[in-house]
């Protein structure tokens, strides 16, 4: 359905119903999905063209069957995109002797090799081989901005441009995966931040500046249920930590905020949320959560200005009682023909 649903939103479906003796490798709706925030990035109005490089990276323009791809050596076929796709032969790891055919892949942003999981499916004008994982052609990249713009986190984006934060995510991206950042950010949504009342967030740089930096950790966390669960991982806000846990009754994703040495199970719900997509990129992990995880303080403004506040309306209750007071009793004397009020 996601193929389909890509080669029509592209445009590319005329033309691979009208050419002749063509493969497709298309990838399982799972496929589509483990790429979280990297697709949703691809079908963004003004990624247009990424997504259909893509689409047009997995069709071979030469009709092939399982068995044709089964060579000694790795063999190039040309794409629609004027690109190759590698072919290899291989082994099953579960099967030793079952003999698989891999495409070679970026791994780069959550995507990497692809095995064929159903080979042979005949169409009118070629054949079709189902893949267990996207293959993305060298070349197409995404951004940080991207796949938070992906992630419905524009506020998010919006206050890591006013705290003069860019760096962290405008950054020169590198080639390869070996050269990735070690930046993870969890992104809550927009929606979250309109529960959270964002309009006084932006009144307050300092108090905003505490909720981002809490956000972020200089590591790479990717949400594995067998991996990075349990750990903690420093924020750089510096006396606060990430924590991950997976919820097996319900299979959820959760990540909280706390202070070096607070207990987990008394925080509440302002600091936990649950990860809701991810995305994987050399500059960095991307995670969408609902809710925004407040840093452990009060929230609003300074104590100080507090105090002078409830100071200063106390004595203008107290002074207003006073004279209120004096004018009733002025009331009274004069009614009880004490003195006159005039």
């Amino acid at each position: 359905v996601a193929f389909l649903s890509a080669l029509s939103d592209t445009g590319e479906l005329p033309q691979v119903q009208s050419r002749k003796g063509i493969t497709l490798f298309v990838p399982t709706q799972a496929a589509f999905d483990a790429l979280g925030l990297v697709y949703d990035a691809m079908r963004l109005p003004d990624a247009a063209e990424k997504l259909r490089r893509v689409i047009r990276g997995t069709v071979a323009v030469e009709g092939m069957l399982y068995s044709d791809m089964i060579t000694e050596q790795p063999r190039q076929v040309p794409t629609l995109d004027g690109g190759t796709i590698t072919l290899e032969r291989g082994t099953d790891p579960q099967h030793p002797a079952r003999e698989q055919i891999r495409l070679r892949g970026d791994s780069s942003i959550g995507a990497g090799n692809a095995t064929i999981v159903a080979p042979d499916l005949a169409i009118r004008n070629g054949v079709v081989h189902r893949i267990d994982r996207m293959v993305v052609p060298a070349g197409v990249r995404f951004t940080l901005r991207e796949l938070f713009r992906a992630a419905g986190g524009n506020t998010f984006l919006k206050a890591i441009d006013r705290l003069g934060l860019a760096s962290l995510i405008d950054a020169h991206e590198p080639l390869s995966s070996s050269a990735a950042r070690d930046y993870t950010f969890f992104v809550p949504s927009d929606e979250a931040f309109a529960r959270f009342n964002d309009t006084l967030l932006f009144k307050d740089e300092l108090r905003m500046r505490r909720i981002i930096l809490g956000h972020i950790v200089a590591n790479r966390i990717i949400a594995d249920p067998h991996g990075s669960m349990g750990l903690e991982f420093a924020t750089l806000l510096g006396d606060r930590s990430i924590y991950l846990e997976f919820e097996r009754t319900d299979g959820r994703l959760r990540v909280g905020i706390r202070r070096h040495g607070e207990d987990k199970e008394q925080l509440g719900e302002d600091r936990t949320a649950t990860i809701e997509r991810s995305g994987n990129i050399p500059m960095g992990v991307v995670h969408r959560i609902d809710v925004v995880l407040l840093d452990g303080r009060m929230p609003g403004w300074p104590w100080w200005i507090v105090l002078l506040s409830v100071v200063g309306t106390g004595g203008a209750m107290g002074g207003g009682g006073f004279y209120g007071y004096q004018a009733w009793m002025k009331r009274r004397r004069a009614a009880a023909g004490y003195e006159s009020l005039a």
